[in-house]
């Protein structure tokens, strides 16, 4: 007999279900953005719920929803739903296969760089820009592996809510991924008046460095986005440059600025075509909307509750 046995090591069980590590995110977010003569102050909360039932440890189900709570849209506070979907995934030997439902995005990069640009920004990159083309509507499935991804499905934009028209577009994705540094990802969204494109790329050389470019709604009201991250001492400092521009007399920016590990960040820029600056307070039309707006924003991004595993 012998004197040690071997370790036993526990097996994945047939049916798991999501605890709350797995399938809550609650991010803090709060802003003061300042002119010469206005001071906007932002408080918008994230709460991501994502629970999910795997079965032998090869297929899961699930829903997913993003929803943010404030008041940049509006004065009073309101609700922003970025996305709501069900889904279902395979993992086998060659990689993953999927299927989703709901209001999504196919392709969506800039979430990653979402703290690394004025939170003022971000919600114009996101609401005004489109990125992310968001589909209120969508049934997609794709696959994925190490090196490709690959996308298709049917959307429909015209309205709110989850009634399908028919009055939709096909939606075709295509992603490639070399190692750890580069990925690249094209949209492209075949209506019935007009095909739509959008491009986006993270190139990260190294830790320190890291790029993000957005091509967004080309063909429609065309935008480009441009965000750098420089991080030093051990990661806990970054430096950020962001510029924006939509065309055809759309929005446009960009800033600069510094942000702690802790979330805190600091940063001047400006806008044009701001829509946090198209009225007053006295609901009179703003004389800063039609020309660049310096501005100085601080604020806080932080992680309340922080998912664990998203796989």
């Amino acid at each position: 007999m012998p004197l040690h046995s071997a370790p036993k090591i526990p097996k994945n069980p047939k049916v798991k279900f999501s605890n709350l590590n797995e399938s809550l995110y609650i991010e803090l977010q709060s802003f003061a953005n300042a002119t010469n003569n206005n001071i906007k102050g932002v408080f918008s909360p994230v709460i991501i719920i994502k629970p999910f039932i795997r079965f032998y440890d090869k297929f899961d189900v699930g829903i997913t929803t993003t929803q943010q709570v404030q008041n940049y849209t509006s004065d009073k506070m309101a609700i922003v739903t970025h996305d709501m979907y069900a889904y279902a995934k395979l993992r086998t030997g060659i990689g993953i296969f999927s299927i989703s439902g709901g209001k999504l995005s196919a392709l969506n990069y800039a979430q990653e760089f979402s703290k690394f640009m004025p939170i003022n920004n971000f919600f114009i990159n996101a609401i005004y820009m489109k990125s992310g083309h968001y589909y209120p509507r969508a049934i997609i499935g794709g696959f994925q592996n190490k090196g490709i991804a690959f996308a298709i499905g049917y959307a429909e934009e015209d309205s709110a809510g989850f009634k399908f028209t028919g009055n939709g577009a096909f939606v075709i994705s295509s992603e490639t991924f070399i190692e750890d540094w580069l990925k690249c990802g094209l949209l492209v969204t075949i209506g019935k008046e007009k095909t739509v494109l959008d491009f986006q790329a993270v190139y990260t050389p190294n830790h320190q460095n890291a790029f993000l470019l957005e091509l967004t709604n080309v063909r429609g009201q065309t935008g480009i986005h441009g965000t750098y991250r420089y991080s030093f001492k051990n990661e806990k400092i970054d430096i950020f440059a962001n510029g924006f521009k939509q065309f055809n007399d759309g929005v446009a920016g960009g800033a600069i600025g510094i942000r702690h590990h802790s979330g805190a960040y600091a940063t001047i820029g400006a806008t044009y075509h701001d829509p946090m600056r198209a009225i007053n307070s006295d609901a009179t039309p703003s004389e800063l909307y039609n020309k660049y707006t310096p501005y100085v924003e601080f604020g806080l991004i932080f992680k309340i509750k922080n998912i664990t595993t998203i796989r």
